[in-house]
């Protein structure tokens, strides 16, 4: 895949995450895969944000039906979901949403920068995103999502040098280290679309850097072209994150400049220090 630096760039997408290569080559244990459907139950939910039947499961994330029910029955026991007899459906309890919440408060529902998410979506009438880096990939940790833009799932989706959320968080690093996670995603990529040249992606991130904002077209499903917009973020104790906008539509220079422009607001005001941090790590 090309980048150029005056202009935004189709990107790959899918109904569904895909999940990554090292993650597949290693759950052929039985152990190991049950440890990744437990994970991606979880995932699920936070997804869906509602109680679902084991059909639903199944469907949704290509299980079969008896194992997943054994899966299901297990985690009730344990007190990680709640099992609705009369609906026959499933819901994580309390327990799953107080797991991590001594590790960093600031990706919790109630905290400012979930607050300034939902503010933003709002005002935008847009999904938006809050994304971290997992290996070679931009993992999607938390979403607002508004009622024109869709589903918008969570996990491990593009390779960060194709999206406008991973890039976002590579401009954040050296060019150096950039370059060398870019040698390693083209090493991995499976298909000519995934592979981005390292010239036109440090001066996409030069790009970044100096105007503030990622910006980057893709595929919305449909035969339908989004947009997103994207800004790293250094939150203390959280790393590097990337806010992002989604929309399921096209947008105009000036719409993309706004968009730019609201999501750089949030990131000052939840880190005004940022642009000082960016400067030492980049420098």
């Amino acid at each position: 895949m090309e980048l150029r630096s005056d202009s935004t760039t189709a990107l790959p997408t899918s109904a569904t995450f895909p999940r990554p290569r090292e993650l597949r080559r290693h759950a052929s244990s039985p152990t190991v895969k049950s440890a990744l459907r437990v994970l991606e139950v979880l995932e699920f939910f936070d997804e869906v944000q509602k109680p679902a039947n084991v059909t639903a499961i199944c469907s949704s994330l290509s299980y079969p039906q008896s194992s997943t029910s054994r899966l299901l029955k297990t985690m009730v026991t344990m007190g990680y979901l709640r099992f609705n007899a009369a609906g026959r459906t499933y819901l994580p309890t309390n327990r799953v949403s107080l797991m991590g919440s001594w590790i960093d408060d600031g990706f919790c529902r109630g905290s400012d920068l979930y607050r300034a998410m939902e503010e933003l979506g709002a005002r935008t009438g847009d999904s938006v995103m809050l994304a971290m880096r997992n290996g070679l990939r931009a993992h999607y940790v938390c979403a607002v999502r508004s009622e024109t833009s869709g589903n918008v799932p969570l996990g491990p989706r593009h390779y960060l040098s194709t999206c406008a959320a991973g890039r976002a968080l590579l401009s954040l690093l050296p060019d150096a280290e950039a370059a060398k996670i870019l040698r390693a995603i083209n090493a991995e990529a499976e298909s000519e679309d995934e592979i981005v040249r390292s010239p036109a992606l440090l001066a996409d991130l030069a790009q970044t850097r100096a105007r503030g904002y990622c910006e980057a077209v893709m595929d919305a499903g449909g035969g339908r072209t989004g947009f997103e917009v994207s800004v790293g973020l250094l939150v203390s104790g959280s790393g590097p994150l990337a806010l992002t906008i989604s929309r399921r539509s096209e947008v105009t220079p000036s719409q993309a400049r706004e968009l730019g422009e609201r999501l750089m607001e949030v990131r000052d005001a939840i880190q005004p220090a940022n642009d000082d941090i960016v400067q030492r790590r980049t420098g």
